[in-house]
């Protein structure tokens, strides 16, 4: 999975259970992040970086201007894919029967990212 802020590029690397930033001007990596083991979604919101992690049950929050691990969140049985909305209705379907168990309000949010001076 890869992930793209106007200053960076995040790639995910579920075998190394890491994340790394990987600077566009020089294509260069300057950090890597360890995360939860068999890391399986990444997501950019609120100035930072989401990695859900399926072995731990966990979602990991990295400060994106710091590449410095600011919480580990239990979330439950192995989260997988993340999305990241800014108002509007989150919907769960039954993959099996195809109907709607769930709704959701999702309230509005920003995410900021630093830009290249």
């Amino acid at each position: 999975m890869v992930a793209v802020t106007p200053d960076a590029i995040w790639v995910l690397s579920p075998p190394d259970n890491s994340v790394s930033r990987i600077d566009p001007a020089t294509n260069r990596r300057v950090a890597t992040v360890p995360v939860g083991r068999q890391a399986s979604g990444l997501a950019l919101a609120a100035g930072s970086v989401w990695v859900s992690s399926s072995f731990d049950d966990t979602v990991t929050r990295i400060d994106a201007a710091t590449n410095r691990v600011l919480a580990r969140i239990p979330v439950g049985r192995e989260p997988g894919a993340m999305a990241v909305a800014g108002g509007g209705t989150l919907i769960r379907l039954d993959p099996t029967s195809g109907r709607e168990p769930a709704r959701i309000a999702l309230p509005r949010a920003a995410a900021q990212y630093p830009t290249r001076s």
